[in-house]
């Protein structure tokens, strides 16, 4: 049963429906030229998430973040503000991650997978807009092992 309850949580639906919610941002990486490699920034910013979610023997509780995530998501699609989806995408899923300052900062560069990234790089180039989304996503890794580091010690000690 714990297995079962492992996969199948709150936080899981929450973020699938945020998901959902932030449906535009497949657009944007497709066919957006300051957006494009997007997906990939995506992907390296979720690297924390999954190395926690394999390791995590303990149930944590982050309903805090999913309804929050819940909530942005939700007034986006009522708002039609595409920004808030993917906010509440982001913080939907940082609810997995143990809670301190280093998840703050690994929530902070979610803005490297955001179209907003391109939107503000876009007369710098397309080149130099990827080079910045996969740095900014490296560095939400090192953030976000941070966080997960810190929170195995403290548990450890």
């Amino acid at each position: 049963m714990n297995s079962f309850r492992r996969f199948f949580r709150v936080e899981w639906a929450v973020i699938v429906f945020c998901a959902w919610a932030a449906r535009e941002l497949v657009n944007a990486w497709r066919h957006s030229p300051f957006d494009r490699l997007g997906w990939l920034a995506f992907a390296i910013w979720l690297v924390p998430v999954v190395v926690h979610e394999s390791r995590r023997n303990v149930l944590k509780d982050g309903i805090a973040c999913s309804c929050t995530g819940l909530v942005m998501a939700t007034l986006g699609l009522m708002a039609q503000l595409n920004a808030a989806t993917y906010l509440g995408l982001a913080v939907a899923v940082a609810g997995l991650l143990p809670w301190n300052r280093w998840t703050v900062s690994w929530l902070v560069f979610s803005l490297a997978w955001m179209p907003l990234t391109g939107w503000l790089c876009a007369n710098f180039g397309g080149s130099v807009t990827v080079a910045l989304r996969l740095a900014g996503a490296a560095l939400a890794v090192v953030m976000g092992m941070s966080a997960v580091r810190r929170k195995n010690e403290g548990t450890a000690a």
